[in-house]
């Protein structure tokens, strides 16, 4: 874990070193889910970029917070 705030952030290292985050935001009736992936200090970050990662990511990530708004709401 990289990053940590009780009830509010969680980080960890990925293993290209890329970080990838969850931050909590409390709004009226819940909880605001914001995932990140941070590969921009990733020596890897070109090849993440080429490979088309990004936009892949993009949708696995929308996807995960679909299913938690689906087992939580």
């Amino acid at each position: 874990m990289v990053e940590w705030e009780p009830d509010r952030l969680i980080a960890w290292c990925h293993f290209a070193r890329a970080i990838w985050r969850y931050e909590l935001q409390p709004v009226d009736g819940g909880t605001r889910v914001t995932e990140t992936f941070d590969w921009a200090r990733s020596p890897f970050a070109y090849g993440i970029e080429r490979l088309g990662w990004p936009a892949r990511n993009a949708r696995s990530i929308a996807a995960t917070l679909r299913r938690l708004q689906d087992q939580f709401a």
